[in-house]
């Protein structure tokens, strides 16, 4: 049994959770503490992934152990999940090893920082003892370690008194002159460019605010002479990945077993920190494939930010043909777009004036047939089964959301998607008893999106193609948590065909995925 508590931090890799799982079933801890970021909404997968990644987890607990879990119903991201878990972690122990699910690490990793964290438990100076070494076998000193103003972080291990000075907000001042006073030009630029990339929110990161809170604090670093710890998270097949250039192997290092302690200053090897920015972090004019890795979860946050932005025209363009708030416009298209790998047809029944299917054609493109089914008449009378709200609404005509009871012109949904640039549709006006037949009985659907408001409109739409939506397709309920009617469709027809597709919710936005 091994009696330093381990922090396993997880999220929705079950393939990488089967692997370095096993490292620390190995050594059987104490105490185990669980945390898992939850799911993104916009991902259909990770509610499967995730929740495999933790019932994994405590499957494979075969050992006496005191357990403990933070597991998330929905998700932080990596900044805000990993930080908080370890927050949470040293809040209940005095110190600590802490694992992420993409960590490998060699067993003399344990009994390393297990023997540093007691050798150091009463030297405030120390704050970070790391299993990565990135010295392509230069051996620093006479130790089993040296010190470093670096805290590489794949397997790392800690104090609560030191976490306690963790900064999640960077204090750019003051960096900008630790950094004029401590560090050359190029790594003062290089640090510099993270730090603003922290605060304009570029990076969803807490790493590197971990090691700027050392810095601040006058901190220094453990690495240890051979590298105990590999990182297998990099690419689609990481988990069968053996080599990853310049970033250790552990089938290659050695093993620690037995400790040389150094005596004397904690003076920071200033030789190999100077290999480290030079071939680890420093990378100039170009970035290299590895910094590229590490940095791609971040990257991503870009990405996401040019995305909305270019949703935010589509719903300029389009809003006068929609009903729909914008916050919840955008919703749909980010919904649409995150199964636009999913194969079939787009449909939507009760189209109004077009502008919201419009804008997913903007997104999704003209390669998809489009399917737009509306009465053009208005909505059909409600019904007791509707409730009152829809009864009183319909009954309201000078009401501000009456919309003339969603009455619109076939030409309206057309202008919309000619000026979507849209060829590629089919629309079918009148009532959905006579007009969803017309489907074509060879197609099948990615994307279904219901807007007919009352319980008869939707339990019709629901039996007639839901069949037909593809897994991993999605069903977006528009009047889902507007009108009794339509929420009662769906759980009538969830019911009635025993399906297990669930209830989900984007921004307010009411869908079912395809299972």
């Amino acid at each position: 049994m091994f009696n330093t508590p381990v922090l396993y931090l997880i999220f929705n890799r079950p393939d990488l959770v089967r692997v370095t799982f096993e490292k620390i079933r190995e050594v059987k801890p104490r105490q185990l503490f669980v945390g898992a970021d939850g799911p993104r909404i916009t991902h259909p997968d990770d509610n499967r992934k995730c929740e495999e990644c933790r019932e994994l987890v405590l499957s494979l607990v075969d050992w006496e152990c005191e357990i403990h879990t933070l597991f998330r119903d929905s998700n932080l991201g990596c900044g805000k999940a990993v930080s908080e878990a370890i927050t949470w972690f040293f809040d209940q122990v005095e110190m600590g090893i802490v694992l992420e699910d993409d960590c490998v690490p060699h067993k003399s990793f344990f009994t390393f920082c297990e023997e540093l964290l007691l050798h150091f438990k009463d030297d405030d100076s120390v704050m970070h003892i790391s299993g990565n070494n990135f010295q392509n076998g230069h051996q620093r000193g006479d130790g089993s370690y040296y010190f470093s103003k670096y805290s590489h972080s794949w397997g790392w291990a800690t104090w609560s008194n030191a976490w306690r000075n963790f900064e999640k907000e960077i204090d750019l001042a003051w960096l900008k002159k630790h950094l004029q006073g401590h560090f050359s030009r190029d790594e003062r630029k290089y640090w510099n460019q993270v730090a603003e990339g922290l605060l304009t929110k570029r990076y969803d990161a807490w790493d590197y605010q971990w090691m700027f809170s050392i810095w601040k604090n006058l901190g220094v670093c453990i690495l240890p002479n051979t590298n105990l710890v590999n990182n297998i998270g990099f690419g689609r097949d990481a988990t069968h990945t053996k080599q990853v250039g310049g970033l250790g192997d552990l089938n290659e290092s050695r093993s620690i077993d037995q400790m040389i302690f150094l005596s004397g200053e904690k003076d920071i090897n200033t030789q190999a920190d100077e290999f480290t920015f030079s071939n680890h972090f420093h990378q100039s004019p170009n970035m290299t494939k590895q910094l590229k890795q590490t940095l791609f979860p971040y990257l991503g946050w870009v990405k996401r930010l040019y995305r909305k932005s270019v949703f935010i025209r589509y719903f300029g363009q389009f809003k006068e043909f929609s009903m729909i708030p914008k916050e919840f416009y955008l919703a749909n298209l980010e919904l649409c777009y995150s199964v636009g790998s999913t194969k079939g047809d787009v449909v939507e029944c009760g189209t109004w004036k077009g502008g919201m299917i419009a804008g997913i054609g903007k997104v999704l493109g003209n390669s998809r047939k489009y399917h737009l089914f509306d009465s053009f008449e208005g909505l059909p009378n409600a019904k007791s089964i509707d409730g009152e709200s829809a009864l009183k609404w319909q009954k309201d005509t000078d009401g501000d959301t009456y919309f003339d009871n969603c009455y619109a012109k076939r030409e309206d949904a057309e202008m919309a998607m000619n000026k979507a640039s849209l060829t590629n549709y089919t629309i079918y006006k009148g009532w959905f008893n006579d007009t969803l037949s017309n489907f074509p009985a060879t197609q099948s659907i990615a994307i279904l999106r219901l807007d007919g408001d009352w319980y008869d409109s939707t339990i019709t739409c629901l039996r007639a193609f839901f069949p037909k939506v593809n897994p991993g397709g999605i069903v977006i309920i528009d009047d889902y948590n507007t009108w009794d009617g339509c929420s009662k469709a769906v759980h009538d027809y969830l019911s009635e065909t025993k399906s297990n597709a669930r209830i989900n919710v984007y921004k307010g936005v009411f869908y079912l995925i395809k299972r």
